[in-house]
């Protein structure tokens, strides 16, 4: 009799434990091999390929550089690599950094980059324009038409330019600029033009004369200097007392007055 009842509450607990475990792999199946998860597992692989399709389709492939001359081009290469290492969408990358380091390097004044879809882009540099050389306690430097500082050069000689030297240089460019331009005919023969802390100007020629310009009507003075550029054995032409005399200094130490005639 203790038997039969326990064969039976055995015969229970089998039933029990099985109905569980069925019950367990119902469920199991039911969340894993739903329609919902099939389809959400299909639109999950849909939409991965198309991800992939659209970044191929707007990865940069070309890239077009326009107004470079004197910038060093491994330079530009290794920036532009950089960005697009980073990000080669054309659509993601703002190209923000890119022109910050463009802009960074010596030669470049201003970048921009446009982007030219789908997938290229147009990157245009404006570069500096070389205006004179800066001499500063013997070391020289070029520098560009807005007075930006380029980089230092050790012979001057090198290149076709005035030099200028002095300390107030840079805050008397655009003084110096328009003096150039309203003289054309003189600018070839200037090689330096020197500006004093008082403003008052120095000028040196091509044969090693030295022109003292007045304070004021510097212009008047350069109407004269055409007159003395071409002599030999001259060293100083002083102009500073334009309306009275000029002297003049022979390489032999000699110095002449001439007296302005009255006009």
């Amino acid at each position: 009799m203790f038997n039969f009842f326990e064969n039976k509450n055995l015969g229970r607990f089998i039933i029990l434990v099985g109905v569980l475990g069925g019950l367990y792999l119902f469920l199991f199946l039911s969340e894993n091999l739903s329609p919902n998860n099939f389809k959400k597992s299909i639109n999950k692989e849909f939409f991965s390929l198309l991800n992939k399709d659209f970044d191929n389709f707007f990865e940069i492939k070309k890239v077009n550089l326009l107004g470079r001359s004197k910038t060093n081009i491994n330079s530009i290469e290794d920036i532009v690599l950089s960005s697009l290492n980073n990000n080669k969408n054309i659509i993601g990358n703002d190209f923000k950094k890119m022109k910050i380091l463009l802009e960074e390097l010596k030669w470049i004044e201003k970048a921009s980059i446009k982007k030219n879809f789908p997938d290229n882009v147009t990157i245009k540099i404006k570069e500096h324009k070389l205006f004179a050389i800066l001499t500063n306690e013997k070391k020289f430097y070029l520098i560009s038409d807005k007075g930006k500082i380029i980089y230092e050069i050790s012979n001057p000689k090198a290149y076709d330019l005035v030099q200028l030297e002095g300390n107030f240089v840079l805050k008397n460019l655009g003084s110096v600029k328009e003096f150039i331009y309203q003289n054309p005919k003189l600018k070839p023969q200037i090689t330096k033009i020197i500006i004093k802390d008082n403003g008052r100007w120095d000028l040196v020629t091509k044969n090693g004369v030295l022109f003292k310009l007045p304070l004021k009507n510097k212009q008047n003075a350069t109407n004269e200097i055409n007159k003395y550029v071409s002599l030999k054995n001259v060293e100083i032409v002083d102009l500073r007392f334009l309306k009275k005399k000029i002297y003049v200094k022979i390489k032999q130490n000699k110095k002449y007055a001439l007296t302005k005639e009255k006009e």
